[in-house]
């Protein structure tokens, strides 16, 4: 079954433009128009330009939790996908037929979405797909047992060692289509053994790190480079295939300080979990003298928490509260797998409170 339910004109705001490996300020508004649906039981968002230039990005999200809602949507207003809907790249998602670990079944609903856009809009002339954490897994299949209607994908801190326990898969070690792994220094080993194993394949994987620990804590631009990489790789057969693809932001603190802490302001709030980012930059925690692994309070209203400053959110028992700054250099407070925002009561634009601990 195949339900449009939704087709609107949506005019984005080109904050960027990629310019020599800087991101700088663009001068224009970007016009597209979204489509919405639903292809058998996965919603699917496309994001379509004014001039389409026959390429086509797709998205294979990451886990979610089983009984979340099933989403597509994903932000057209990040600067990576503006500029590539600049250019007149096409951009659509599918939330999978289910949450929870889905690898098999993944692949089946992007081939769903890939043959929509094609029936609609016509063929495309060059498809990439990106996929996040399991969806890195999930593009590694694609390479390896559908490359037919694809021809590359970009792996972003790959969790290879998911797996469906409704339709388990083994990897055949054999990708056929040029596949670029991009993780995070602490995430390397994963991805560097498929690629040991996969030294006599068709197609002998790219890898690129950043030195940043992390899951899939990669900045924009860090993203990008990589996207369009892949992109020249495809049209010119040449890439650096070992790469330190780390690109290093450079903030000035916009925190307040007074007696006993520091007031920085909440800059987002992420829609599924809830993540408070926050303005808070390294040089403030280091001002507090809040350093790795140590505690520290977080303060809004009338509450007060304790958090842990760590890498990630595997780093405390589920329902704990902790803290890691992001690919971007700014600090992210978290619940691991609960609600940090709604436990604080606070909303994008609040100022928060940030103390070392007592």
């Amino acid at each position: 079954m195949k339900t449009i339910y939704r087709s609107t004109l949506v005019q984005g705001i080109c904050y960027f433009l990629l310019i020599g490996g800087l991101l700088a300020p663009a001068a224009e508004a970007v016009k597209f128009r979204t489509e919405a649906g639903q292809l058998q039981q996965s919603k699917f968002v496309i994001a379509i330009p004014e001039s389409w230039n026959g390429k086509l990005l797709l998205l294979a999200h990451g886990y979610r939790p089983e009984n979340a809602p099933l989403s597509a949507d994903f932000r057209t207003d990040s600067p990576t996908y503006q500029h590539l809907l600049a250019d007149g790249w096409m951009i659509a998602s599918t939330s999978y037929r289910r949450n929870g670990a889905i690898v098999v079944d993944a692949v089946a609903d992007i081939e769903l979405l890939r043959q929509h856009i094609a029936q609609t809009y016509g063929a495309p002339e060059r498809v990439i797909v990106q996929g996040s954490s399991m969806g890195g897994a999930i593009v590694t299949l694609i390479a390896e047992t559908a490359p037919e209607g694809y021809d590359g994908l970009l792996a972003l801190g790959a969790a290879l060692q998911v797996r469906d326990a409704e339709q388990p898969h083994e990897w055949s070690y054999t990708p056929r289509l040029p596949l670029l792994f991009l993780s995070n220094q602490s995430e390397v080993e994963g991805p560097q053994a498929y690629i040991q194993k996969a030294a006599k394949a068709p197609n002998v994987p790219v890898f690129w790190s950043v030195a940043r620990d992390g899951h899939v804590n990669l900045r924009e631009i860090e993203r990008e480079t990589a996207l369009r990489a892949l992109d020249a790789y495809l049209d010119t057969g040449a890439i650096e295939r070992d790469k330190d693809a780390t690109i290093a932001p450079n903030h000035v603190s916009s925190a307040e300080f007074v007696e006993g802490g520091a007031y920085t302001k909440i800059e987002s709030i992420s829609s599924t979990y809830g993540n408070i980012n926050t303005e808070f930059i390294e040089g403030d925690l280091q001002q507090l003298g809040i350093s790795p692994k140590t505690r520290f309070q977080v303060s809004y209203g009338e509450q007060t928490f304790t958090v842990l400053l760590a890498t990630t959110y595997g780093d405390v028992p589920r329902g704990e509260w902790v803290a890691f700054l992001t690919a971007e250099g700014r600090l992210r407070i978290a619940r691991n797998y609960e609600n940090a925002s709604k436990t604080l009561g606070c909303k994008e634009g609040d100022k928060i409170f940030i103390a070392p601990a007592k």
